[in-house]
């Protein structure tokens, strides 16, 4: 496992165990977390959307980059909500072009139970 993903189970745990915390958060907050927690990792180069569940990015699938587990769902522009742990998911993945492009989004797969399959020709 990679270092970002043990990383981002132990801000996992963190936000789990923080009683103050609202139900859906912002990625501020979540970078806020992570500095607490790992403070000589940069924050800024941490994309919450990399670790939810139902949206896509590019190449920063974890499997293939050592992103981490997904650990939040997208709930819309700089809203995320952490996964239960024994949570099973399902729903559409959302991959948005382009920096802070809340607009132009398009379904490019789905997740049943956890498992995502991502439609191959668009991704």
């Amino acid at each position: 496992m990679s270092n970002i993903a043990i990383e981002a189970k132990k801000v996992a745990e963190y936000i789990r165990n923080d009683t103050n915390r609202e139900q859906t958060f912002t990625a501020k907050y979540i970078r806020n977390v992570w500095k607490l927690l790992f403070p000589e990792r940069n924050v800024e180069s941490i994309l919450p959307a990399d670790h939810c569940i139902n949206r896509y990015n590019g190449g920063a699938d974890y499997k293939k980059e050592g992103k981490g587990p997904y650990i939040f769902e997208y709930i819309n522009y700089n809203k995320y909500r952490l996964l239960d742990i024994d949570e099973l998911w399902t729903g559409n993945i959302k991959h948005c072009q382009g920096r802070g492009n809340r607009d132009n989004c398009e379904i490019v797969g789905k997740v049943v139970n956890n498992v995502r399959t991502l439609d191959v020709d668009k991704k």
